[in-house]
């Protein structure tokens, strides 16, 4: 209660010093006066929302109304409130959801997800070790090898989500650009264009791949599918042209990768034009088989089922927990079984793929602090209110 008032007041003082700035970013000057007067409300309304939403919540208790609206909102908050006070623009809004939703999971995930898999490392070069001594190695070590392998500080697979983030900061203006000019964007865009662009995308993101990167996992590389992602929905020519010649990916998709796995224990002398022409293959080798699954999914994508929705929802949080499980099992498992690595591996695979589901399926799925943490959408009954 008494958090929520300091809360309240804060936020009425900020409320009614930056009226004028809000008024500015909605291009609505009799906001000012509305603002300064509904302000002086927010200290007694919070309270009074908390506890009526909360612990009564149409009769019951509603934790989900706590965990989905409250734990992201004071991020969302926080960074709403920078965009007022740095006087940007409107569409910045959206961008503060947005990096306030993938911080919530990006924050969480570090610091719960993937530290068992440093320990993991850790242990495995230091046996006789402690926990306290891993502690201090972890913080200690913070920058030195991102990868994880040694025991380190690392955002491991969870680096996409890193990624993302700092995307979004840096394509807000773009995204919008594309958003508010679909129509240019659909008249620019056509055939030879798209062919254009579909043939040299590859060398674009092959040269992108040669500037500095961070760890193994190189932010110029990624940026393109990013916006090649964000772009062909956009463009009903880009779409069409690729479920066009889905044959034909899949058949040059197919030849690439036999050439790749025939050519992967080859050794070439670096840039030479062996090693160019084995990187230019590999690099296409990738897009194609980007441009198949996406026209797999343009043609799948009105369909759907049951078991369909339970996975779409899943693949999320699975994502972001199966590698930690994937590696708990492996470690466990690899001391029964060291000298039969088939026998190892399929095991390792059987069980780490239902500990995931099981996991998923009875913590993640049903509690709400969870479905939260783990970016999943708001459970809502038959009739439409929120669990």
């Amino acid at each position: 209660m008494v958090y929520t008032a300091i809360a309240g007041l804060i936020l009425t003082t900020l409320l009614i010093s930056g009226a004028e700035m809000i008024s500015e970013l909605f291009n609505e000057p009799k906001l000012v006066p509305g603002i300064k007067i509904m302000a002086f409300a927010l200290p007694f309304s919070a309270m009074t929302i908390t506890l009526v939403s909360i612990f009564r919540g149409f009769g019951s208790v509603r934790e989900q109304f706590c965990y989905q609206y409250m734990l992201n909102f004071g991020l969302f908050l926080f960074m709403l409130t920078f965009v007022i006070y740095s006087k940007l623009e409107f569409h910045f809004v959206f961008l503060a959801f947005v990096l306030s939703q993938l911080l919530t999971l990006l924050i969480f995930g570090i610091i719960f997800i993937v530290p068992p898999q440093s320990y993991i490392a850790y242990i495995s070069k230091h046996p006789n070790s402690s926990f306290a001594d891993f502690t201090s190695f972890y913080f200690s070590n913070l920058f030195s090898d991102l990868t994880g392998y040694t025991g380190t500080f690392t955002p491991a697979h969870l680096w996409f989500i890193l990624y993302l983030y700092f995307y979004s900061i840096l394509s807000v203006r773009l995204l919008n650009y594309l958003l508010n000019n679909e129509k240019h964007i659909q008249t620019t865009f056509k055939s030879a264009s798209v062919y254009l662009i579909l043939i040299t995308y590859p060398i674009i993101i092959g040269l992108l791949d040669q500037l500095p990167s961070i760890s193994t996992k190189n932010p110029f590389y990624y940026y393109p599918y990013f916006l090649i992602g964000f772009l062909t929905p956009l463009c009903s020519s880009m779409e069409t042209t690729i479920n066009k010649h889905q044959k034909l990916l899949l058949c040059f998709g197919i030849i690439t990768m036999a050439i790749h796995l025939y050519l992967t224990n080859s050794s070439f002398e670096k840039y030479s034009l062996g090693d160019i022409l084995y990187y230019i293959l590999r690099r296409y080798n990738a897009w194609l088989w980007v441009l198949l699954i996406f026209s797999t999914g343009i043609y799948f994508k009105n369909y759907t089922n049951k078991l369909l929705n339970y996975l779409t929802e899943a693949s999320y949080p699975i994502y972001i927990c199966h590698q930690t499980i994937i590696v708990i099992s492996a470690y466990l498992l690899y001391k029964i079984f060291p000298a039969i690595p088939l026998l190892f591996f399929t095991i390792c695979l059987l069980l780490s793929t239902l500990l995931t589901f099981l996991i998923y399926h009875i913590l993640i799925r049903k509690i709400a602090l969870f479905r939260v943490l783990f970016g999943m959408k708001t459970k809502t009954s038959t009739n439409g209110e929120v669990q």
